[in-house]
């Protein structure tokens, strides 16, 4: 076991380094979370359209030209 000015020296050194890797790489960590959150949201919707009713095309078609 580390004495205690050791194990907080430590500790303190690994936030240190945490804290400069989010600094350094915050534009590939926000990449990171926007993959994850966008991989999340498309799975619910594949789950959401797997349990709804089909529709034709002609209808798809018809809700994205009303959208525009």
């Amino acid at each position: 076991m580390l004495p205690t000015r050791l194990d907080d020296e430590l500790k303190q050194a690994i936030k240190d380094a945490v804290a400069e890797v989010f600094d350094e790489k915050a534009g590939l960590l926000r990449s990171i979370v926007e993959d994850v959150v966008e991989d999340i949201a498309l799975g619910r919707a594949m789950d959401e359209g797997a349990t709804s009713p089909a529709v034709s095309r002609d209808e798809v078609m018809a809700a994205l030209e009303g959208s525009e």
